[in-house]
């Protein structure tokens, strides 16, 4: 995981796996780590382990807590899992 802040006028793009979903943030709002694209600065997040949720929701079980007021984009899929589902048939170097 990585963050880029950005600031300044002018239009910002930004690309992710599946589809954008704009969220208004008022108070608190959690999401998979994995899902997470961008949001504003007013919007305070921190990094937290999900030990007790355990569920297809949060398959690496690292979420975002965010918190404040704000606007939230996250994407409809995570790329870690497609990653996951690749690994097993993706192809290997022969000896020779």
């Amino acid at each position: 995981m990585f963050i880029l802040r950005v600031s300044g006028a002018g239009t910002l793009f930004f690309s992710a796996y599946g589809d954008i979903q704009e969220i208004e943030v008022d108070g608190a709002y959690i999401v998979d780590n994995g899902h997470a694209v961008a949001w504003d600065s007013t919007l305070e997040y921190r990094l937290t382990r999900a030990a007790k949720i355990r569920s297809f929701l949060f398959s690496d079980q690292i979420i975002m807590e965010f918190s404040g007021r704000g606007r939230l984009w996250v994407q409809s899929r995570n790329p870690r899992s497609l990653a996951d589902w690749v690994h097993p048939f993706r192809g290997t170097k022969s000896s020779s």
